[in-house]
């Protein structure tokens, strides 16, 4: 990601008449979402450049977002299946038997970095400019995304050994992002399953049943930032975190689930069909929501941090449909159907 401001905001100066801070920012590309609300709206003063004039802003930082996840999957998978009568009825009675080894690790590579730009003449955003309104559509023509620049002329930038001494690496903000970022995850599923099917003369029977154990292993860092003041300063703010206490985990998690299923199909008349069904499921956490890793962007208040005690969404379904198969091709079809989930997974 990279981001422009102005000067004259970072150095604290007085604009206009008015003290800006110089902790404020008039807005990051492409992250704008702090600055969309009234603490952060500053109205030029005469004879001042607008808020959102190309020749307000310098580049000032890059962001390497430049995050890896490498896995490996082995399955092994046993069924079985033994057809009988019970009378004159058609039965399958059917088993089944699966386990599968995951393994994932999560990454920032050791050559990515970010750091800061000192303003210049040679970072002026009026040097980097694709378009200076990149769309004006957004909510139905009512805000425009501004101002964007042009990503080769910034690589062009960052490539020139005479902008050297603007560049200035952020050992900070590199190092929490790779230390924050890792983790390494092992998960273990083991499962089995066990179905009967019988046929009737107009009603088809199902019903059966899975269980799936899982362990879940992990390794990762928990991260404390803190302000130093023994360290630099962060984007000219001495309250901006600077430094971290990087604390190694290892947890585990172990559940077992249990998924009942039942099933009726019955012929009503020619072509028509009526089915009922219950059926559950489960839906486990990503591996990268489940370890505390963590993206911490201050400037913008954003925190994306895993949850080690996320449980598994488990869902129950009711469905009821009727069909009706035409005389040549095609079906006509209806139904009603109930889904309640526990545990519902969602980014708060």
């Amino acid at each position: 990601m990279y981001g422009f401001r102005t000067p004259d905001w970072r150095a604290d100066r007085t604009t206009g008449g008015i003290s800006i801070p110089s902790s404020d920012v008039i807005g990051v590309i492409p992250a704008v979402e702090k600055y969309l609300n009234a603490s952060y709206i500053y109205q030029p003063g005469e004879g001042v450049p607008a808020l959102d004039a190309v020749s307000r802003y310098n580049f000032y930082n890059v962001e390497n977002w430049n995050h890896e996840t490498r896995g490996n999957n082995f399955t092994v998978r046993a069924n079985a299946s033994k057809n009988y009568f019970i009378g004159n009825n058609a039965s399958i009675l059917s088993f089944d038997a699966k386990a599968k080894f995951m393994q994932n690790r999560g990454y920032v590579p050791g050559d990515v970095w970010n750091y800061d730009i000192n303003a210049s003449d040679n970072n002026w955003l009026t040097n980097m400019l694709y378009k200076e309104q990149l769309s004006g559509n957004f909510l139905n023509n009512h805000l425009g995304f501004g101002i964007a620049p042009d990503a080769s002329k910034v690589q062009a930038y960052m490539n020139n050994s005479a902008n050297s001494g603007d560049i200035v690496l952020n050992e900070y903000t590199s190092n929490v992002a790779r230390d924050a970022y890792f983790y390494n995850a092992h998960e273990n599923v083991t499962s089995g399953y066990i179905m009967n099917k019988i046929q009737f003369e107009k009603l088809m029977f199902l019903a059966g049943a899975r269980i799936e154990a899982t362990n879940v292993t992990y390794k990762a860092n928990e991260i404390e930032r803190f302000v130093n003041p023994d360290t630099p300063v962060q984007n000219g703010d001495e309250d901006n975190f600077n430094d971290y206490h990087l604390t190694p985990v290892k947890e585990s998690q172990n559940y077992i689930k249990v998924l009942p299923n039942i099933q009726f199909k019955y012929d009503l008349i020619d072509r028509s069909v009526f089915r009922l069904a219950y059926t559950t499921g489960y839906s486990r956490p990503n591996i990268s929501e489940l370890v505390p890793k963590q993206d911490v962007a201050q400037e913008t208040q954003r925190v994306n941090i895993g949850n080690p005690d996320l449980k598994p969404a488990y869902a129950h379904n009711i469905d009821l449909l009727f069909e009706q198969y035409l005389f040549n091709v095609g079906l006509l079809s209806g139904g009603f159907f109930f889904k309640h989930i526990n545990q519902f997974q969602y980014v708060n």
